[in-house]
């Protein structure tokens, strides 16, 4: 009898993990999907959208940050256009300093802001930088992601210095990113320009 219900245990467990296992593939797929027809809906005329959407989803899970206000982000910073070079140098998706790309990389790594990659590697560590340098000022998620978009385009000594005056530095920036986020959120983005 006790053998009997080991076996059952082992069996259900096993089962259990399987299960598991293909119910986790296919969130994944379907996250990764979810990304995919979003990008391609938002800007039909955007190059690498599997690479863009690849590493969106792995680099913003792997440094915790919310996917969807880093594609918020790309979206206000070029559309996914890795051609855009900004007033003040920024560079690609993310629209990166030069400085902070540099500031972005790891031990002898180099990163070349002009390839699709890089441009989100920098720029997902830099939202990741902003946010645990906001996370000591905001009292909920929502609050956090909105100082982090706002530090993201302000630079975060700059919005540090401005909450430490009791000066509210969110701009029309982090207002109208959140709201892109709200949008994706809801399946209700549509096409861009």
């Amino acid at each position: 009898m006790k053998k009997s219900i080991s076996i059952i245990l082992i069996v259900c467990f096993i089962f259990g993990i399987t299960l598991g296992i293909v119910f986790n593939l296919n969130t994944h797929a379907e996250k990764i999907a979810e990304i995919n027809n979003l990008i391609e809906n938002y800007n039909p005329n955007v190059e690498n959208a599997i690479l863009i959407t690849e590493t969106i989803y792995n680099k913003s899970n792997k440094n915790n940050i919310d996917r969807r206000l880093v594609l918020a982000i790309a979206i206000q910073e070029s559309d996914f256009r890795q051609n855009v070079i900004g007033d003040n140098e920024e560079i690609g998706i993310m629209q990166i300093k030069p400085s902070t790309g540099k500031d972005m990389e790891n031990n002898n790594e180099l990163l070349n802001l002009y390839e699709v990659e890089d441009n989100l590697i920098a720029g997902i560590r830099y939202l990741k930088f902003c946010k645990n340098l906001m996370q000591g000022y905001a009292s909920n998620y929502i609050e956090l992601l909105e100082l982090t978009a706002t530090a993201y385009n302000r630079g975060p000594w700059r919005v540090m210095s401005k909450l430490e005056n009791n000066i509210n530095p969110v701009n029309n920036y982090a207002e109208e990113v959140l709201e892109t986020r709200r949008l994706i959120l809801a399946g209700q983005l549509t096409g861009g320009d």
